[in-house]
């Protein structure tokens, strides 16, 4: 039996090499051969095993846009007869549509191709909007509101070398979602709650744990990571904090996600509400003197992070010592609740003072932990790691960033 291939593309989020180590990692996970065709700062563009329904963009938190390829062209005028080609002229309402750029591409080619698509479906008695935006690509905001998927379409246009890669949106990030499940909660703290959902959702990604494995978060907050796996389907999830506070905090939001539209498939919403209840799945414990040992396949979770106020060098490296020896004996206790063969997903943090960035000496002293560090899968893209090659998420303007830490028993 002939296995199918099919090529896809996948728009980046901010953070490309954690957007590309979730996607190979979901591959991994699902038993999806996949090779690199084509990697740029914001595109990557793979051969994948199996069919478009095997993924969905729901399940990765650091992909923008799903988009098929259509073909690979040298010349604009095919582009635009392609396009042309794959108009739902079937639809009775207006049709609407837009072309998202990516590489070096002239946005004046961009606007004279969609308004010559859109002379021509005039000629042809068509109602026809062409959607621009202020940059060369389209928001997946832009391309919701404007239902570019339901009546028309989004055209990927990636300029390479030689040719152009022509593609077509199929999924757009769901960004009110997304929005719903971080501000919508009833309980979202600003100091200790701020782990974004996509975040939380890559990290359980990283972890490759099978749909029946058990994930357990140590350090569980308000309940995000908690909240991400169960609607990535995970049934097992176990979550302690220090606070009494955060699990208080965790019951109410898992509380609010049992009767929330969030949520439709009911054995989840049944979880969600059982979470909030049962001392079983959450309890307060202190990771460095363990109320009680949960046998995980997954260990996810962010730990303290340091206060996040402007630090000089010197107390950058003082509070970096400090939390070194906190993690050290955190994830030895750690790597005893992990079964063999799983991992944990750690975020720890790393502070930036000016132009310097200063990470925990922890590398060096993980065979303490009787634990060992695992690379991403980064497929075959020639994608660069910066800092000391581990996954990284920080934003510009932040004085402490997140350094992701992939592990196993040694």
């Amino acid at each position: 039996m002939n296995t199918k291939f099919i090529k896809l593309g996948f728009v980046l989020g901010r953070d490309s090499a954690l957007s590309v180590a979730e996607i190979f990692a979901v591959f991994t996970r699902k038993d999806i051969t996949a090779s690199t065709l084509h990697y740029e700062k914001d595109i990557l563009i793979i051969e994948m095993s199996g069919g478009i329904s095997d993924l969905s963009i729901d399940e990765l938190g650091g992909t923008i846009k799903i988009f098929e390829i259509l073909g690979e062209y040298t010349d604009i005028a095919d582009i635009k007869a392609k396009l042309i080609e794959i108009v739902p002229f079937e639809n009775k309402q207006r049709i609407n549509f837009g072309i998202s750029s990516y590489g070096k591409l002239n946005k004046k080619v961009i606007l004279n191709l969609g308004y010559e698509i859109k002379e021509h479906l005039a000629k042809n008695s068509y109602s026809a909007r062409f959607v621009t935006g202020k940059t060369m690509d389209l928001s997946s905001v832009i391309v919701h509101e404007n239902k570019l998927i339901e009546r028309g379409f989004e055209a990927i246009l990636i300029r390479t070398n030689q040719t152009y890669i022509l593609g077509r949106t199929l999924e757009v990030q769901n960004y009110k979602l997304y929005s719903k499940r971080d501000f919508g909660r009833p309980q979202r703290d600003d100091r200790n709650g701020m782990l974004p959902p996509k975040l939380a959702q890559i990290m359980i990604n990283l972890a490759e744990a099978p749909a029946d494995s058990t994930i357990y978060d140590p350090f569980c907050g308000s309940g995000t990571i908690l909240q991400e796996a169960l609607l990535l389907g995970y049934k097992h999830i176990y979550g302690s904090d220090l606070s009494e506070r955060n699990i208080a905090d965790t019951k109410a939001n898992m509380d609010w996600l049992s009767t929330s539209s969030i949520l439709t498939d009911n054995p989840s919403r049944v979880l969600a509400g059982e979470i909030a209840q049962n001392d079983e799945f959450t309890f307060v414990s202190d990771v460095l003197t363990p109320a009680k040992e949960v046998q995980a396949d997954a260990i996810v979770g962010e730990g303290f992070l340091g206060e996040p106020y402007r630090r000089s060098s010197e107390q950058a490296v003082k509070d970096a010592d400090e939390l070194t020896g906190f993690y050290v004996k955190a994830l030895t206790n750690l790597g005893k609740m992990l079964k063999p063969n799983g991992q944990i997903v750690l975020a720890i943090p790393f502070f930036v003072v000016g132009s310097d960035y200063f990470y925990l000496p922890i590398l060096d002293k993980l065979s303490k932990t009787g634990l060992e560090i695992i690379k991403p899968s980064l497929g075959d893209a020639e994608l660069r790691l910066y800092g000391r090659g581990n996954l990284t998420y920080s934003r510009a303007d932040q004085f402490v960033g997140r350094e992701i830490l992939i592990l196993t028993r040694i």
